[in-house]
């Protein structure tokens, strides 16, 4: 399994399965395995097994709540964490699976997902030891230590994302440290030499990896995960450094008060968004990471043009997709009753899933072969994919952040459904950011309405497949060096700000 073959490491945990059917461990693996190969039914029924033999095993339970999200089942995934964060004295990796889960949901308010994100943040606040002082040198001015810490320095887009910046930042005035929380056997994307420092964290606890922060003199320690997979939270509760920063990774608050400032972009921030960040927002224009994608292939013509109707489609995680979230895109389908669905997914391969969005897309009067299912594909692929799409469907209320930049790269309009918190404002920003307001719908009433209204003007489809491209090259979206000079200046004031004020703890 950790050479890649997973078909092979199939084979041997099916095989230990049958030599030991009464082997808890045995049916989790096979559980594990499945799930790498997109197989999520057959991966759920392992991992039931597993929780049949012994109620006990963590990542059993945590592996399945996410199966539960990707096949569409997510309420009863934010039952199954919640229960488990009850029955665990909140221990943190649970919630932070939990608190994950709850921001895809269309069935919870904001406000009682910014509760539970609080409950996190006092709850560990409460059981961490108190710290001391930083003894970090109060000079305003002078050059700063920067520790940036991930998980996803492997191969994820993350990684392809923060290398640009990283490369770009101005070593006179800053020394850079990546903090490396990612498993041993993971291939890193990122080159070590993108940075001053590279130290890997994984094998520290949260107390020895504040310490280790603290020894390193870091001034500002940015949070690149926030309650995603590998994130380090409970290491920022202790408050190692001076000013510590919630940025990219995760598209909400923390939850934690250790943790000073979240970075966003103008556009991100509405009325009532503060409000549901314990951090304070911090502004950066385009702060919505600058990244060049490859420039091939280019976009292609709008496939309504062979093909005589509009196709529709979404290329986001299942993870994202729920049954408010189908009804309003099956409405899409019946205000334009010739058009067409393309769904590209991981675990899209599975017949039986296939046929259960089938039956979900029927309840609502879409007819099977209105729809087009596939499963997840190498970049190649992933890019080949716009071009048998004219439009461009958005999640929500966790609406695209890299799958959206990638969608208007290849010249595909997307229209999104925009909110009042971080996760529900991404895309808005970069449509925004492009001039195409006119994309944006403050409710699903006016989503349908702009994307019946894009699918019934051929002339516009055609110019905006020809002009997103350059308009992402001519906008912040694509200024990494200028996104970095601003990015810098933030964390300078931020630093600024610390040393002046009253409330700074002499060491």
């Amino acid at each position: 399994m950790e050479r890649g073959d997973l078909d092979g490491a199939a084979g041997h945990f099916l095989r230990a399965t049958v030599l030991d059917p009464q082997s808890a461990l045995a049916h989790r693996d096979l559980g594990a395995v499945e799930f790498l190969r997109s197989h999520f039914l057959d991966a759920e029924a392992a991992y039931r097994e597993a929780l049949r033999l012994n109620p006990a095993i963590r990542s059993a339970h945590l592996n399945l709540a996410t199966i539960l999200t990707f096949t569409g089942r997510r309420e009863a995934a934010v039952a199954h964490l919640r229960d488990l964060v009850a029955r665990n004295g909140d221990a943190p990796d649970l919630f932070s699976s939990y608190l994950f889960t709850l921001v895809h949901s269309s069935h919870l308010s904001r406000e009682a997902v910014f509760a539970e994100h609080v409950r996190y943040g006092e709850s560990l606040a409460a059981r961490l030891p108190a710290t001391g002082p930083n003894d970090n040198a109060p000079d305003p001015e002078r050059r700063l230590r920067l520790g940036y810490v991930s998980a996803d320095v492997g191969q994820h887009i993350l990684a392809l994302m923060l290398e640009p910046l990283l490369r770009a930042h101005d070593r006179g005035r800053f020394e850079v440290f990546l903090y490396d929380n990612a498993g041993a056997t993971e291939q890193r994307a990122l080159p070590r030499p993108c940075v001053d420092h590279w130290v890997e964290v994984n094998g520290l606890d949260d107390a020895a990896f504040a310490e280790r922060v603290r020894a390193d003199g870091i001034d500002v320690l940015v949070d690149l995960a926030g309650h995603t997979t590998g994130n380090r939270l409970p290491t920022f509760a202790r408050k190692p450094a001076p000013v510590q920063v919630s940025w990219l990774g995760y598209p909400g608050t923390t939850g934690l008060r250790a943790i000073d400032y979240r970075i966003c972009d103008a556009r991100q921030v509405g009325p009532g968004t503060a409000s549901l960040l314990v951090e304070t927002p911090f502004i950066v224009p385009g702060a919505s990471v600058a990244f060049a994608p490859p420039d091939e292939p280019a976009p292609a013509p709008p496939p309504s043009v062979a093909n005589g109707h509009v196709t529709f489609g979404s290329v986001n995680g299942l993870d994202k997709v729920d049954d408010v979230v189908l009804a309003v895109w099956a409405e899409v389908l019946r205000a334009v009753p010739t058009s067409r669905f393309l769904m590209k997914a991981r675990g899209l391969h599975d017949a039986r899933l296939r046929e259960h969005l089938s039956e979900q897309f029927a309840g609502h009067g879409i007819a099977p072969e209105r729809l087009v299912f596939e499963g997840a594909s190498g970049i190649r692929g992933f890019l080949e994919s716009f071009s048998r799409i004219d439009i461009a469907l958005d999640t929500f209320p966790y609406t695209g952040g890299s799958t959206t930049r990638y969608t208007l790269w290849m010249g595909v309009p997307l229209v999104t459904l925009e909110g009042v918190a971080l996760y529900e404002r991404f895309s808005g920003a970069m449509l925004q950011e492009m001039g195409l307001p006119e994309l944006v719908a403050a409710d699903p009433a006016a989503y349908v309405a702009a994307a019946a209204a894009l699918a019934g003007d051929p002339a516009g489809l055609a110019g905006l497949r020809r002009d997103l491209r350059p308009r992402m090259r001519a906008s912040a979206l694509y200024d990494v060096a200028g996104q970095t000079r601003r990015l810098e200046d933030a964390y300078r004031e931020m630093w600024r700000r610390w040393c002046g004020s009253p409330h700074r703890q002499e060491p």
